[in-house]
């Protein structure tokens, strides 16, 4: 079976309950609320129910501890922040995935291997080549170079692969 993949927005972990869901009520209002919503079965709850309600809670643990995690993680490496110099975010996306292979040892038991992936799209141009290769290839040649920065200076050179694909609408295989 395995672990989970672990999934995330480009801006990092929030905590569940730092969001604010209920209108400017305190913050922890929401997880008494869901905590008391998914603490009980019974006989009429069936298998789905009780799975689902699990699931949930471990998600939602898993989130948190994680979001905990990369907020007390910093990076040797000072990535552009969004901008000329981040454009399509290519920068943000290699930022949050230096913190997560910074985290690797704290992230949980079991993981020696991560695969990462990130994306810039937009190269798609048909008119205006010239304009739009001039703005996005410095953005990444910049994000990849400071990417790579991080990795030397968290002594990992030798132990991380990065791999560039581009296509052109077409499948690769």
């Amino acid at each position: 079976t395995g672990r989970l993949a672990d999934i995330m927005p480009t801006a990092g972990m929030t905590k569940v309950h730092d969001r604010n869901f209920l209108r400017g009520e305190e913050n922890q209002q929401l997880r008494s609320f869901l905590e008391a919503i998914h603490a009980d079965s019974d006989d009429n709850s069936g298998l789905f129910g009780n799975v689902w309600s699990q699931t949930f809670v471990d998600m939602w643990n898993k989130t948190d501890s994680l979001a905990g995690i990369l907020r007390d993680t910093g990076l040797a490496t000072s990535f552009p922040t969004p901008g000329r110099t981040d454009v399509g975010g290519i920068a943000s996306q290699l930022k949050l995935i230096a913190q997560l292979i910074n985290t690797r040892n704290e992230r949980g038991n079991g993981i020696n291997r991560d695969v990462f992936y990130c994306e810039m799209g937009g190269y798609d141009a048909h008119f205006q080549v010239g304009t739009i290769m001039g703005n996005k290839l410095p953005s990444l040649n910049h994000a990849v170079a400071t990417f790579w920065a991080e990795i030397k200076a968290q002594g990992l050179a030798n132990n991380v692969v990065v791999v560039q694909g581009s296509e052109f609408g077409r499948t690769i295989s």
